[in-house]
């Protein structure tokens, strides 16, 4: 029988340890959970700005790169319309000026043929399809121009 008296006492020893412990009540509990909560929406929002962060760095990359793209386009429009010949960068000038083929080979003094020869090789050079490429080209070569100077002339890049 001792031993099982031991056993009794062993368990009486136990259950007497855990009342002497401190005792939860719904009321610790619950304050417990609404600390938990508190905690979560603090994180939730601390993820959703980091969430933002991210979503507006992405965004800031993406215009750098369109922003490269622009910058690199004007720098090779820039080179093209450097290669124009001083006549092929007159004839340009006229057309963008909206003269016809006719009058800018009577205004120069040349044959209408030839106009349509030299605006055939601009097209060409610049990588222009149609005459509003050419104006894109020009326009991404002024800026191109402008940016590396700094100012706001764009009239001595052309």
């Amino acid at each position: 029988m001792t031993g099982k008296t031991d056993m009794r006492t062993d368990s009486s020893l136990h259950r007497k340890h855990l009342s002497g412990s401190r005792h939860r009540t719904t009321a610790s509990y619950e304050r417990e959970l609404e600390r938990h909560r508190a905690n979560e929406a603090e994180l939730r929002t601390a993820l959703a700005k980091a969430e933002e962060l991210l979503r507006q760095e992405h965004e800031l990359v993406e215009q750098h790169q369109a922003f490269r793209k622009h910058l690199d386009f004007g720098d090779s429009a820039a080179e093209d319309i450097a290669s124009l010949s001083p006549r092929q960068r007159q004839i340009m000038e006229l057309i963008l000026a909206g003269h016809p083929n006719k009058n800018i080979a009577s205004d120069l003094g040349i044959s209408q043929r030839t106009v349509e020869n030299h605006r055939a090789s601009i097209m060409k050079k610049t990588g222009s399809k149609s005459l509003p490429a050419l104006v894109r080209s020009v326009l991404a070569a002024a800026w191109s121009g402008i940016c590396e100077r700094g100012d706001d002339s764009a009239e001595n890049t052309l």
